[in-house]
């Protein structure tokens, strides 16, 4: 018996889905929801991570934002003592420390 491949291989280019903005704006907004890794939501819903991070950019909800603060800001208390050490570690091998004696 022959092995016929032609049968699981689609005819023609794949076309990729075009989403409207309304629709990109609900999937945001159900992100800001999930309570999973960003590329798990993405798998589930069937968007590129890769456009899902490009909608995010622009609407100014880049990859170390806290969900839900546009910017990224995120307060940080101190202990009521003289002195304080914070140590923040950013990914990659990076840590950022700052220190009050």
């Amino acid at each position: 018996m022959a092995n016929d491949m032609s049968a699981t291989v689609p005819e023609g280019p794949v076309r990729k889905r075009v989403r409207s903005e309304a629709e990109w704006q609900a999937l945001m907004a159900e992100f800001e929801r999930w309570d999973g890794a960003q590329v798990s939501f993405c798998e589930s819903r069937g968007v590129s991570v890769k456009s899902f991070q490009g909608w995010r950019r622009k609407r100014g909800l880049t990859g170390g934002a806290a969900k839900g603060r546009p910017g990224g800001f995120v307060e940080i208390a101190t202990g009521a003592g003289p002195g304080w050490d914070v140590e923040l570690s950013l990914g990659d091998g990076v840590t950022l420390r700052l220190r009050r004696p």
